[in-house]
């Protein structure tokens, strides 16, 4: 173990001298980030990585290879933080979201058990994550239309699904969230920890939405 990380130490440090410390365009700074091993395991360039740093090459890659798994994933994890968000009080009072919106306004909380409303939420959550996802698509490719552009339905969605990365990653914040709080993560209405949590989620959602913005432009440009 300890020799697979001074060789990949030593490794990392020739190409950084050999790249002047800077790599000058996309491909070097893949292949820096491909060189760089731990242990024996690769910081995979993989999409999840990539798109934080080169998000126009992330989706073009995406539809070249035709990634719809991964953007379907994507919007069913997007869709549950959305449903989590509309379940957990300290988020409708933070975001001051009417009674009839909230979800929790209709069920019984402090009554279910953890399992049932975890279900709940999981089931809400990819509805509303793939229709939003597909209704999206739809309408933007409807607007492309107006101005003739020659995209594709599975492009559009691909794109957009790659971008919604950062706010689907959140997933992992409020998956510890819940092994923390358990059940009180639904009745809780007062904790600086989930302000601080819904605050943190808010600026990946809006990090999301700058990137479907390059994203749709990045599809319809390689198009024209």
């Amino acid at each position: 173990m300890s020799t697979e990380i001074s060789s990949s130490i030593i490794c990392t440090q020739i190409y950084l001298l050999h790249e002047k410390w800077l790599p000058s365009s996309t491909e070097s700074s893949e292949r820096f980030l491909r060189i760089i091993q731990i242990g024996g395991y690769s910081l995979k360039t993989s999409l999840l990585l990539k798109i934080w740093f080169h998000p126009r090459a992330s989706v073009r890659s995406a539809i070249e290879k035709k990634s719809m798994d991964i953007a379907i994933y994507l919007a069913i994890l997007t869709g549950m933080i959305v449903s989590f968000h509309l379940f957990i009080p300290n988020s409708a009072k933070l975001l001051n979201l009417p009674p009839w919106i909230k979800l929790s306004f209709y069920l019984p909380i402090e009554e279910m058990s953890i399992l049932s409303l975890l279900i709940i939420v999981g089931l809400i959550g990819v509805m509303i994550g793939l229709i939003s996802w597909f209704i999206t698509a739809i309408f933007i490719l409807g607007i492309g239309k107006i101005w003739k552009g020659k995209v594709r339905l599975y492009e559009l969605l691909i794109a957009l699904g790659v971008a919604l990365i950062p706010i689907a990653s959140t997933t992992i914040l409020w998956g510890l969230n819940l092994l923390v709080f358990g059940k009180n993560l639904f009745i809780l209405h007062n904790s600086n920890w989930l302000i601080f949590s819904n605050i943190f989620t808010t600026v990946l959602a809006m990090w999301s939405l700058y990137l479907m913005v390059i994203a749709i432009f990045e599809v319809y440009l390689s198009k024209s």
